[in-house]
């Protein structure tokens, strides 16, 4: 398992501090499975600010997928990168999931996965 990476001669921990090019961006775009990852739940209207990048608030996300919800897509695209109070990266990932209608998509949330989750994964060659 990665605890954390060398940048010249520097450690840096992926849990703890962000620096350019450690959030691998390559990984936007990708597919990824629900149930490999702990996903952070966040209330459409709840404030997503993308002054100089995407910036939530961790101690809103709901880590247990909500009861409303009546259906869930098994996998999702990773969409970007957001940084939270604490400079913490997760990588904002869509999972098609719907309230009332199925298979429609009119879900009200927006997930998020700890970045080094799913870098630790792809870096031991996992697959996603």
């Amino acid at each position: 398992m990665l605890d954390h990476m060398k940048f010249n001669k520097e450690d840096y921990y992926p849990t703890t501090k962000i620096i350019a090019g450690y959030v691998n961006t390559e990984l936007i775009g990708r597919v990824i499975t629900y149930s490999k990852y702990k996903v952070g739940w966040y209330q459409t209207g709840m404030t997503i600010s993308a002054y100089n990048g995407y910036t939530i608030n961790s101690n809103l996300l709901q880590w247990n997928k909500p009861d409303e919800i009546g259906g869930l897509a098994s996998t999702g695209e990773i969409r970007g990168v957001a940084v939270d109070q604490n400079h913490i990266p997760y990588y904002l990932v869509n999972f098609d999931h719907w309230i009332n209608n199925s298979d429609n998509g009119d879900g009200i949330y927006t997930t998020f996965i700890k970045a080094s989750d799913i870098m630790t994964k792809n870096l031991s060659r996992g697959q996603l």
